[in-house]
């Protein structure tokens, strides 16, 4: 599985402060798709949504969102509320996720790179 760890640019120890620096300036914390579902689950708020949600509104068939929402998950920036919802025809409940206070802070820090 991806880590957030894997987009993050690097420099030698070797190297000085300032490649440091720019590694660190330059380095994309999150994927373009993690972005996009983080920003998504900013939209959703407390209310939350779940994976079919996530995947409609994306319009993707296949697990790319779902499978980004998982690893933003694992980074504690969207979390499990703890509600299920069932849709008419399901056999199964869905989880409610919803975006974490770091979660917040991540987006916003993101939009406000953007602005630049």
């Amino acid at each position: 599985m991806t880590t957030l760890a894997q987009y993050q640019a690097h420099a030698r120890r070797s190297d000085p402060i300032t490649s440091h620096d720019a590694a660190r300036a330059i380095s994309p914390l999150l994927s373009p798709i993690q972005r996009d579902v983080l920003r998504f689950a900013a939209i959703k708020g407390t209310s939350g949504f779940d994976d079919t949600e996530l995947q409609f509104y994306f319009a993707d068939d296949g697990s790319s969102h779902r499978t980004r929402r998982a690893e933003l998950t694992e980074e504690g920036m969207i979390r499990d509320t703890g509600r299920k919802i069932r849709y008419e025809g399901d056999r199964c409940h869905r989880i409610i996720w919803a975006i974490t206070a770091k979660g917040l802070v991540e987006n916003g820090r993101r939009a406000l790179k953007d602005c630049e």
